[in-house]
């Protein structure tokens, strides 16, 4: 299922989508990132 920051921050129980933005940057999920027509999704 490939899911946008909002969508899986939601799913995930965060409050808001920072943190994800965060993990991301830190490389953290690199192996759960999927770009399609240049949109990040999470898998």
């Amino acid at each position: 299922m490939y899911c946008t920051f909002i969508e899986a921050s939601k799913l995930l129980g965060y409050k808001s989508r920072s943190t994800l933005y965060r993990l991301k940057e830190k490389g953290l999920l690199d192996d759960y990132l999927e770009e399609i027509e240049g949109k990040t999704y999470l898998l």
